[in-house]
């Protein structure tokens, strides 16, 4: 009998080891405590590391054995535990449980409480809201670290940032957002703090002179993760032929013309074709290339997008398709780190390949998971992929 097929009718007709290898790489929707119960005590741990069961109370907690408790808290999630729930586990269980389950309810008091294992846990998994500067100086050298890591501090100064060890600073680059650094804390910096900084960091000061003062690497950094509006045709060709690779890959260059174009090796030509708004090119000279690149119909969009919403069980009102994007702490999405998406704002690629054969090509991605959720007009649909749970679309608003 093919797993893949597999009921709870045929799931019952399997032998043990049958059993085991479906458990271990099937998703079974359907089992609820009355089938766990049935299995045998080495399925019931395939299964809790496995499955997914969304019916887990506290009481069906309390039934299981220490060895189950410590699987079930690494690979199922719980949104019933409580402090009281903590208080009842051992050592153990309280360190899978502050690093693999959500626990928002923790505060200062219940943080003090912890070993210092326990501190670091938290620190790395959990969201804490309430640490200040005070609370942020009561922790040891490596817990600063992972805080600086892991949590949003809002309230780190010039003062703040020049009292951090070198490391600290690094981490603090990497992982915070600081829109107070200008020009002269800039120059402040050692080289490693500038290059994360240019990778991190959100700079609208950099102007023309600044570039000039940056060494080859900063200025290959600078072009991929910052945005240039002041580079011209002069400008361009002052670079190397790297730099022009990132600069027509990353930069919006508008004043690209055919002359220019013409002058660009076959690597550059491609960058610009997939990244450069180039309103003179047209279907003639686009070719077979502009095949690819046709819009769906209307009543070919809601289907599409009707298909796509109800496989992945998204919302789709008959006109907005909502779905995600994949963003991170500074609103950058993962392939062009120049753009810096805002809640509210719509955003829309001058080109998009309607081709679902390629999975990856010219128009802007949207997922049925992601941490920023957005939404997709019908007249922005592009293509799902059949290969994956991607999909590129004309435009998009964050919400």
């Amino acid at each position: 009998m093919k797993v893949k097929d597999t009921s709870r009718d045929d799931f019952e007709k399997l032998n043990s080891i049958q059993k085991d290898r479906a458990l271990r790489y099937r998703n079974f929707s359907w089992i609820t405590r009355d089938d766990f119960e049935k299995l045998t005590d080495y399925q019931k741990s395939i299964a809790f590391y496995y499955q997914k069961f969304s019916w887990i109370t506290r009481d069906d907690f309390e039934k299981l054995n220490n060895n189950q408790k410590n699987t079930v808290l690494y690979y199922q999630k719980f949104s019933w535990i409580t402090r009281d729930d903590f208080e009842k586990l051992d050592n153990s269980q309280k360190n899978k449980t502050l690093r693999y389950q959500n626990l928002s309810w923790v505060n200062r008091d219940d943080f003090e409480k912890l070993n210092n294992s326990q501190k670091n846990k938290a620190l790395h998994n959990q969201k804490f809201s309430w640490i200040t500067r005070d609370d942020f100086e009561k922790l040891i050298d490596y817990q600063k670290s992972i805080a600086l890591c892991n949590q949003n501090f809002s309230w780190i100064t010039r003062d703040d940032f020049e009292k951090l060890t070198n490391y600290q600073k690094d981490t603090t680059l990497r992982y915070q957002n600081f829109s107070w650094i200008t020009r002269d804390d800039f120059e402040k910096l050692n080289n490693s703090q500038k290059n994360i900084s240019l990778y991190y960091q959100n700079f609208s000061w950099i102007t023309r002179d600044d570039f000039e003062k940056l060494n080859n690497s900063q200025k290959n950094i600078s072009l991929c993760y910052q945005n240039f509006s002041w580079i011209t045709r002069d400008d361009f060709e002052k670079l190397t032929n790297y730099q022009k690779d990132r600069a027509l890959r990353y930069q919006n260059l508008s004043w690209v013309t055919r002359d220019d174009f013409e002058k660009l090796n076959n690597n550059q030509k491609d960058r610009a074709l997939c990244n450069q708004n180039l309103s003179w090119f047209t279907k003639k000279l686009l070719g077979d290339f502009y095949k690819t690149h046709k819009k769906r119909t209307k009543k070919q969009s809601l289907k599409e997008m009707k298909g796509y919403a109800e496989k992945y069980n998204l919302k789709f009102d008959g006109k907005y398709l909502f779905v995600f994007r994949e963003h991170d702490k500074f609103g950058r999405g993962i392939f062009n780190k120049t753009i810096f998406y805002k809640k509210g704002k719509y955003y829309r690629d001058w080109h998009l390949d309607a081709n679902e054969k390629n999975k990856n090509s010219f128009g802007l991605g949207i997922f049925p998971k992601g941490n920023t959720p957005v939404k997709v007009h019908v007249d922005d649909w592009g293509c799902s992929i059949p290969t994956s749970d991607k999909c590129r679309v004309w435009g998009f608003t964050i919400l």
